[in-house]
């Protein structure tokens, strides 16, 4: 339970392989061996209309880096400096972007206010594209942006 901090061990499930391994790459790549993949969040985002508004990350009972995957469409990503009325850093996140909240950035404000639709990526990037063969995965990805996070618990 994200919101109360309580962790039933119980009721645990195991972090897949596959996230275990990119743990692993990023441990080695920031030099960060104590980084393990304890938890892991799914979020799904419809083109056009998913959102999360501004929030802080801090349900963990460490500060180890918040590892961020994204998959599918391009999502504006805002990253706060302070509080909710400082400016704030804008980036786009697009589909095979890895990015890390570390350090100070680890408990920064953000939000995803807008995913963008394939028309309005075409927009920005004429040559914008999802390289992925599988036709199936490719028109769905083309429809919404995933985002799966790694984090550390303990």
């Amino acid at each position: 339970n994200w919101d109360s901090k309580k962790y039933d061990e119980k009721k645990t499930g195991s972090v897949p392989d596959i996230l275990n391994q990119l743990a692993e790459v990023i441990q080695k790549l920031t030099k960060n061996d104590s980084f393990k993949a304890e938890a892991s969040i799914c979020n799904y985002y419809p083109a056009g209309i998913g959102t999360i508004g501004i929030h802080t990350d801090n349900s963990e009972y460490c500060h180890a880096p918040i590892v961020s995957v994204s998959l599918g469409c391009d999502g504006i990503f805002l990253l706060g400096k302070g509080d909710r009325s400082d400016e704030c850093f804008e980036m786009i996140l697009r589909h095979g972007d890895l990015f890390i909240m570390d350090g100070q950035g680890r408990s920064s404000l953000h939000a995803v206010p807008r995913v963008l639709t394939r028309s309005e990526s075409l927009e920005l990037d004429p040559h914008w594209s999802i390289p992925i063969q599988n036709l199936n995965l490719k028109n769905y990805l083309d429809q919404c942006r995933i985002n799966i996070n790694i984090r550390q618990v303990n």
